[in-house]
């Protein structure tokens, strides 16, 4: 288990990228942040019968965030390292 200090959670979710976008959250380098994520369906998808035809299509393709970083030294440089990604099993797949 990893000591986070910091948390996003999925609900904290954006529909369009935008340079003008106020972070959700603004953390020191070296700060270990967990980040909920929704499938590309936001959640929709929970058996076969839900469809193309049956979910909500403005509600696909969410992003969580976006995240800020204090700046170190006058420049501000941003890394990202994934340390561990916990997924569910998938609800349903069809072919």
């Amino acid at each position: 288990m990893l000591n986070t200090s910091e948390r996003i959670g999925r609900d904290e979710h954006v529909w369009s990228f935008d340079a003008g976008r106020q972070p959700v959250i603004i953390v020191d380098p070296g700060t270990i942040i967990e980040i909920e994520t929704w499938d590309c369906f936001t959640g929709q998808v929970q058996s076969e019968d839900d469809t193309l035809e049956n979910i909500d299509l403005t509600r696909v393709n969410s992003a969580t965030g976006p995240g800020g970083q204090t700046a170190v030294g006058g420049t501000a440089q941003e890394v990202l390292h994934v340390l561990r990604i916990n997924g569910a099993k998938a609800p349903a797949v069809t072919s």
